[in-house]
């Protein structure tokens, strides 16, 4: 399970009228927050190449709200604004969380608090989860970790993060019990299920697998509150041409999201909120 720290900061205001779009931050001055689009959370910030926590961004954004842009994966859908940031109440009353005016499009994944045409400067191609080399490399690490159970991919995502001509591959994989519904999970786990998340990287010279997160479970548990994570975004979310990999997670009666930043060779959390019981 995800640990987060959250603030205890909570920010109050009435509801406005949308602001101008002049009112967007500049990227390479001000605080651009980050919002999860579906739920609102508030993420944190960037300024300049600064990363800046929920804690520390949110008394740094304008009372009244603010403008933004509101994405999916591909492309900007629409523009908003982000009402004052507000507790998100009970069971989570230090995660923070903002209302949209107008209500975000059912397919934005994200909100950022500036409009910019070259946040996806390469472009992410989807790979067909059903592919033999990826489910060998999945099944190897399922091996490895002492599991027999076959290779179930639900993501493989390639793309230059860098923007050195060379593309990393991001791949979710999990086997568990959700009922059938892809974005939940049970509290119970069975012999052989498993949770991956994964970057498979060129380093000097040799393609690495680099685990960000993963569990496997060896045996059964009819309550353990596994977890898993999921591929939402990738895009350039502080302007110095590489891009960041957005994901979400869930366990048995809570969630998350983060944006990960590619550091020394791996994915380092540097944005992120969540809510759980």
């Amino acid at each position: 399970m995800k640990k987060f720290t959250f603030c205890s900061l909570v920010l109050a205001g009435s509801c406005l009228a949308l602001a101008p779009l002049s009112g967007f931050a500049s990227p390479k001055s001000a605080v651009v927050p980050l919002f999860d689009a579906p739920t609102g959370m508030f993420l944190g910030a960037v300024s300049g190449k600064t990363w800046l926590k929920a804690e520390k961004a949110a008394p740094l954004l304008p009372k009244t709200g603010i403008s933004v842009a509101h994405y999916d994966a591909k492309k900007r859908l629409s523009f908003g604004f982000a009402r004052p940031l507000q507790s998100m109440g009970a069971p989570c009353p230090e995660t923070l969380q903002t209302e949209f005016a107008p209500k975000t499009p059912g397919a934005a994944k994200f909100s950022l608090g500036r409009s910019a045409t070259n946040i996806f400067p390469r472009r992410v191609r989807v790979e067909n989860p059903q592919s033999a080399v990826y489910r060998g490399i999945v099944t190897k690490i399922l091996r490895a970790n002492g599991l027999g159970s076959p290779a179930q991919i639900q993501q493989i995502w390639r793309v230059d993060l860098e923007g050195d001509g060379v593309d990393e591959v991001l791949i979710s994989a999990a086997r568990k019990v959700d009922y059938g519904d892809p974005e939940r999970i049970s509290a119970q786990v069975r012999a052989g299920d498993y949770a991956i998340l994964m970057m498979r990287k060129i380093v000097n010279g040799q393609a690495k697998n680099i685990l960000l997160e993963a569990s496997f479970h060896k045996k059964n548990i009819e309550f353990s509150a596994p977890s898993f994570n999921w591929l939402v975004a990738v895009f350039d979310a502080n302007g110095d041409g590489k891009m960041e990999v957005l994901t979400s997670g869930a366990y048995y009666e809570g969630g998350w999201t983060e944006l990960h930043e590619l550091q020394n060779n791996t994915l380092k959390s540097v944005l992120g909120a969540g809510c759980g019981a």
